[in-house]
């Protein structure tokens, strides 16, 4: 059986990684350091940002801010450092909310599920 995501990352790392540790294996694992990298210093060349990245991953000192957690999670598409911080912090994992998409065509379906019924109650009538 293949695993994804969190279960995928929690097998890599121990069970008391550091916040570093996981995002480190976030922006690794899903391929997309330079992506990742030209996001959080777009205005900088490519070279200077991936150099810039795999320092911040490198140094002890390494401070991630709330908007470069944000950056890595939007560009790797990856749930499992906010996951990992839940569970870090005793709360139990949020359920993705539905694609904007989604949400239209669960409109479309009620708004044809109630033409239905209104059809069904008019041909009882009859």
């Amino acid at each position: 059986m293949k695993q994804t995501g969190v279960q995928q990352v929690a097998t890599m790392l121990p069970i008391d990684a550091t916040a570093k540790e996981m995002l480190t294996q976030i922006i690794h694992g899903s391929g997309k350091f330079k992506e990742v990298a030209a996001s959080i210093w777009p205005h900088v060349s490519l070279e200077n940002a991936k150099s810039y990245l795999s320092k911040a991953l490198a140094g002890d000192d390494c401070r991630f801010d709330a908007d470069w957690i944000q950056i890595v999670c939007r560009v790797t598409k990856r749930d499992d450092f906010l996951f990992w911080l839940c569970d870090a912090l005793g709360y139990s994992q949020p359920e993705k909310k539905p694609s904007p998409s989604l949400e239209t065509e669960l409109k479309e379906l009620r708004q044809f599920k109630n033409n239905i019924q209104k059809t069904l109650t008019q041909l009882e009538m009859f």
